[in-house]
């Protein structure tokens, strides 16, 4: 089944129905829930994802909990290391005070995988300094599984000439 996610709501696409020359027949749309939020509105798993790993970032873990799999399993290329939930409690505790999340944004999202793009802000030795993240995330039974993370530094600061700055997301 293929499917489709957009920024507020999920889309489920059926497959196709393919002809003998492989031309596209039909397809139908079919609305599907997620994480409702306090108004109501249903969460993408991107905006869980987000939501969870900054609540984390003051101390509370309650969403992460939730929406990792009891055998979650990453690796840490720069170190080389496997590690599970609460070794990378522990690394987002260490620079909790030192961090911020930025702004998203989704590559793909859909029932077994999400891939985003986001902005994270390091203060080092009082000065900031920048990345870009891109995380792969994969689901198992609607949790988070394995997930891998890679970076490059920015030069120069990604909210300058946005509509948004750091301070919306401290």
């Amino acid at each position: 089944m293929y499917k489709a996610f957009g920024t507020s709501s999920e889309l489920e696409l059926e497959r196709p129905q393919v002809s003998r020359e492989k031309q596209l027949v039909s397809y139908t749309i079919v609305e599907t829930k997620t994480l409702p939020t306090a108004s109501g509105e249903r969460m993408t798993k991107a905006e869980v994802f987000d939501k969870a790993w900054k609540l984390g970032l003051k101390g509370d873990f309650s969403l992460v909990d939730k929406i990792y799999h009891s055998e979650y399993r990453a690796v840490h290329k720069s170190l080389d290391v496997e590690v599970d939930i609460e070794a990378d409690k522990i690394v987002i505790s260490t620079y909790s005070k030192l961090m911020i999340f930025g702004p998203f944004h989704v590559i793909f999202e859909n029932e077994e995988f999400l891939c985003l793009e986001r902005n994270v802000r390091m203060m080092v030795e009082g000065h900031p300094i920048y990345n870009t993240l891109i995380t792969a995330i994969t689901y198992n039974d609607g949790k988070i599984i394995t997930q891998e993370s890679v970076g490059e530094r920015v030069q120069t600061d990604p909210s300058e000439g946005q509509d948004w700055n750091w301070e919306d997301y401290e």
